[in-house]
């Protein structure tokens, strides 16, 4: 499925592989790295952005998953059996809560999530007030002990490392990132090159992820890096 010129998901037909994670989200990618080093215990997890629901099939028993998405025609699509099955497959029973992630979510239990996925584009766009110090801050709010963040800063035009970098550390939070190309993949011809940062409140929390080599320390900002509710400088984070 494409919104804009930006790909948000793909599915094989075939019954044996469709719950398969693709494109972005796939098993030897950064998302597939951060569930494998949380597991194997029971995640509560709120995902920001549904797209077609690939990320659904990182599900296990146990799991209790929200999806935040602003526009409830994705969800029709996202569970439309005629086009994609993650959803149905995977997930048929997690709530999907339309309107703004971030006024929706101040309205989540604070300190209970485990795993938030932050993944909101439309098209190549960002919104603006889901990376800024306030916003951060609110996610930090949310997260357990132990608890990770990561989010999906791939972009063709603005290079969002230093952005996230000014924001985290004014939120209290450590972080890593990678640009993922393709190693590891098993199916190579069907992911999609993207750029992940992981965040959490303590180092410890991530050093797994730390010593597989596969992520770095995310790069250093300045103060015009960072964003809050009432500034921020898209001209400056231009590539």
């Amino acid at each position: 499925m494409k919104f804009g010129t930006t790909l948000h998901g793909a599915q094989f037909m075939d019954l044996e592989n469709r719950k398969t994670a693709l494109t972005y989200y796939t098993n030897g990618g950064p998302l597939g790295q951060i569930f494998k080093a949380m597991r194997p215990r029971a995640l509560k997890v709120s995902a920001v952005g549904l797209g077609v629901g690939t990320v659904a099939c990182y599900a296990r028993p146990g799991d209790h998953w929200t999806f935040y998405e602003i526009d409830p025609m994705v969800d029709y699509i996202a569970r439309n059996k005629s086009w994609f099955h993650f959803m149905s497959d995977c997930a048929a029973d997690a709530p999907v809560v339309y309107g703004d992630a971030r006024l929706k979510l101040q309205k989540a239990k604070k300190g209970a999530t485990d795993f938030m996925i932050l993944d909101a584009f439309s098209s190549d766009a960002i919104p603006i007030h889901m990376v800024t110090r306030e916003a951060f801050e609110l996610y930090a709010s949310l997260l357990s002990e132990g608890g990770i963040i990561a989010m999906n800063i791939s972009n063709r035009h603005l290079d969002l490392k230093p952005v996230v970098s000014a924001v985290a550390r004014a939120a209290g939070l450590k972080g890593y990132v990678q640009t993922h190309t393709g190693e590891g993949e098993v199916t190579p011809h069907y992911f999609t090159g993207s750029i992940w940062v992981v965040l959490a409140k303590k180092p410890q929390t991530l050093e797994a992820l730390r010593a597989t080599g596969k992520w770095t320390p995310l790069p250093a900002s300045s103060k015009a890096d960072l964003w809050t509710d009432d500034y921020s400088d898209l001209i400056g984070a231009l590539k």
